[in-house]
């Protein structure tokens, strides 16, 4: 290679690989006269890409006379896998904050599927009813295939090995296939700028509609009970267990009075805590931060409390020193951050033993966000605030909170009607077509006319 990157195939023949480039496609270079050859040789393997050189170098050749003696070789077919398009794409997709749940989709089901089920070689090849029969297969993934098969989870925790069983799944809804999908909708559309894929192809990645579904919440009752027992059961003598009770208590506390994302809250840095100004600055970590760098206010004096209590339970474990600005609020005895307590949560949620909804919703860490949105909308925060606070837009919480300000707004109406006094209704002239609402005793009055309009008077 020389110092302008191209290496040489033969003389005045050369490839080349631009610096921008993120998918590793090699380029081919060559002058006939004065007429400059420059373009894609459609392939990341550096021999394939030399030959398909030599071969274009023959093909604009006027005498072919003048050509090298090299033994002459076909353009290969340029046949692209699903699995190589895939992994380039995701190479595109890195340094995204999505990245992380990317790459679970396209490794863990759609490589495994059409790389591995369907053994496609070549992507071109790929047709609607392939797409079709990927969306049945995911959909009962962990019901009768492969995930089904697993029954235990064996992993590593504090340096031990733990076997957990395997939570039993049914079949994949809808909003959580189009949200799959649309990883799928991104690889099919760069498969097609890539020339891989022909662009007028009917290939359509299916979007299921799906009704508003209202996201579970957990009521004032249920938040209070939850963390009243996270914080009883703190209270163990094995000095291991406590500790990761605790971790659970801080978790749900600050859960409960900031509404951050779980693994936003679990990706907190004591660099990122600003107690005197009442502030989170969430980095953007990926993977864990939907919208990026932001800063989280700190609203309840519960929350503030509960960060102060942390530090200190830290100093205590450093023997009266300061945690280092670099580590996480949320660590294990051996010091690593803890990635999840979603089981350790979900224990804690099955402990209190709450009534089963109406709706079966399914309460999870998540849920103390939607409460938390949902609180704030009752308090009436101008509402681009709280999206702007929370990481989300003001569509989401009017598309996913409404109902549940409605469900108050008419439980509040049902409670005042209750307490309410009596209205009395005064007599009106029966040709006035008026009617008079009389409420307590200060003599104001609603009448209304046949038109429907209601004036206030007094008496």
């Amino acid at each position: 290679m020389d110092a302008s990157g191209y290496i040489k195939v033969i003389d005045g023949v050369y490839i080349y690989s631009r610096e921008n480039a993120v998918t590793g496609i090699w380029h081919y270079y060559f002058k006939i006269g004065k007429r400059v050859f420059r373009k894609s040789t459609a392939t990341t393997d550096i021999n394939k890409a030399k030959i398909v050189a030599i071969h274009q170098f023959q093909e604009a050749t006027i005498n072919i006379d003048k050509v090298p003696a090299i033994a002459a070789a076909p353009a290969p077919a340029k046949t692209v896998s699903f699995k190589m398009v895939a992994n380039r794409w995701l190479n595109t997709r890195r340094e995204e904050n999505d990245f992380e749940r990317n790459n679970k989709v396209v490794t863990s089901y759609l490589i495994p599927f059409f790389d591995g089920v369907l053994k496609m070689k070549d992507i071109s090849t790929i047709t609607q009813s392939q797409i079709n029969d990927y969306i049945l297969w995911r959909r009962y993934y962990r019901v009768t295939g492969d995930g089904s098969k697993q029954t235990m989870n064996i992993y590593q925790r504090g340096g031990r090995q733990v076997k957990a069983e395997v939570v039993q799944y049914g079949a994949l809804a809808d909003s959580t296939l189009n949200r799959e999908n649309i990883t799928l909708n991104h690889i099919i559309k760069f498969a097609m700028s890539e020339g891989v894929v022909n662009p007028s192809a009917l290939i359509n990645v299916p979007r299921f509609k799906v009704e508003d579904d209202n996201r579970p919440h957990f009521t004032e009752q249920q938040a209070d009970k939850l963390c009243h027992l996270a914080r009883d059961r703190t209270k163990v003598k094995n000095t291991r267990n406590q500790r990761e009770r605790r971790m659970v208590y801080n978790f749900a506390i600050l859960l409960r009075y900031t509404g951050m994302r779980p693994g936003e809250l679990l990706s907190v840095r004591w660099g990122d805590v600003d107690d005197k100004a009442r502030i989170i600055n969430l980095p953007g970590t990926k993977g864990a931060n939907k919208t990026g760098k932001r800063k989280v206010p700190l609203l309840f004096k519960e929350a503030i409390d509960q960060i102060h209590q942390m530090r200190q339970d830290r100093r205590d474990e450093l023997d009266g020193n300061e945690p280092k600005s670099g580590e996480h609020l949320f660590l294990k005895t051996d010091g690593t951050r803890i990635e999840s307590l979603k089981t350790a949560f979900s224990n804690l949620v099955e402990a209190c033993d709450f009534e089963p909804s109406k709706k079966g919703d399914f309460l999870s860490p998540y849920s103390f966000r939607h409460t938390f949105i949902t609180q704030m909308c009752r308090s009436r925060a101008p509402i681009a605030l709280t999206a702007k606070a929370l990481g989300t837009s003001v569509e989401m919480i009017q598309k996913y909170y409404d109902h549940n300000i409605t469900d108050d707004i008419l439980m509040w109406m049902d409670t005042a009607k209750a307490e309410a006094p009596a209205p009395v209704q005064a007599p009106a002239p029966k040709s006035s077509g008026m009617l008079n609402l009389e409420f307590g005793t200060g003599g104001a009055y609603i009448e209304f006319g046949n038109d429907g309009v209601g004036v206030i008077r007094r008496d």
